[in-house]
């Protein structure tokens, strides 16, 4: 089987320590670096990494919530499951998500904004009276 880069447990839900194949290449690079640009390296590498594994979970996450709404919808929508869906049902449960999925794109952008808000006003507050 074709290796499927560092992060291919992640897709199967197993986590495990990520196997990076550019390794040997990158101490080989490492060896003619001085202390400071060793150090600079392995950040920029673990910051990339980190992004990688951010992203993993952000298309976990969302792939999570499209089959929430999808099973909710479908339920809502077949109450006696047969062996095909009617076109009626189908057009229900693509109408089902696709007003779900827009419900939660304006709630997420209400949220962003209000977070947005209370940052401004947290900034504008003075921070050393809020301490106590």
């Amino acid at each position: 089987m074709a290796d499927k880069g560092p992060y291919a447990n992640m897709r199967s839900g197993r986590f495990s320590i990520p196997k990076f194949t550019t390794l040997p290449s990158d101490l080989e690079a490492m060896r003619n670096m001085s202390p400071s640009e060793k150090d600079a390296y392995a950040e920029r590498k673990l910051l990339e990494h980190k992004r990688a594994l951010f992203q993993e979970f952000e298309v976990n996450r969302q792939q999570a919530i499209i089959e929430s709404l999808v099973a909710r919808c479908f339920n809502h929508c077949i109450q006696k499951p047969g062996p095909k869906m009617t076109t009626g049902q189908k057009r229900c449960v693509a109408d089902c998500t696709d007003n779900m999925l827009g419900y939660q794109t304006a709630m997420m952008a209400m949220l962003v904004e209000r977070a947005k808000r209370n940052k401004k006003t947290l900034r504008a507050t003075d921070w050393g009276t809020m301490r106590r």
